[in-house]
């Protein structure tokens, strides 16, 4: 447990809650299902236990969101990369797809720009 920062008033709570999980063995943790452990830890105390979910690994990168990111930098530095690499290459660190854009694409992008797009500076 690790409790949170600007927490004071739960601090008591917390040193208790710390205080009876360190009552549990290591091989109890092993070997007794989830609801087992909670039980023999938490059972004076008022415990919600959610229905378990699902996690899903979905990444929102799209070409259309790195085209909007391209958008936001100056028309000189997006010119001096494509006269240095030739294209430009975005990878999304999180699922590792990689979005191409050359000097036909970057021209689409900036003959697409609306005035209405917001600049940033």
């Amino acid at each position: 447990l690790q409790v949170m920062p600007a927490q004071n008033a739960q601090a008591e709570d917390f040193d208790h809650l710390t205080m009876l999980t360190e009552t549990i063995k290591s091989e109890e943790l092993l070997t007794l299902p989830a609801n087992d452990v909670l039980w023999r830890l938490y059972h004076e105390e008022e415990v919600t236990l959610y229905d378990p979910q699902n996690v899903e690994f979905k990444c929102t990168c799209s070409r259309e969101r790195c085209a909007g990111a391209l958008k936001t930098l100056p028309d000189e530095e997006v010119d001096s990369i494509l006269a240095e690499e030739g294209e430009i290459d975005m990878h999304c660190d999180y699922c590792g797809n990689h979005y191409l854009f050359n000097a036909m694409d970057i021209a689409e992008i900036r003959n697409n720009a609306s005035p209405a797009d917001p600049q940033v500076h």
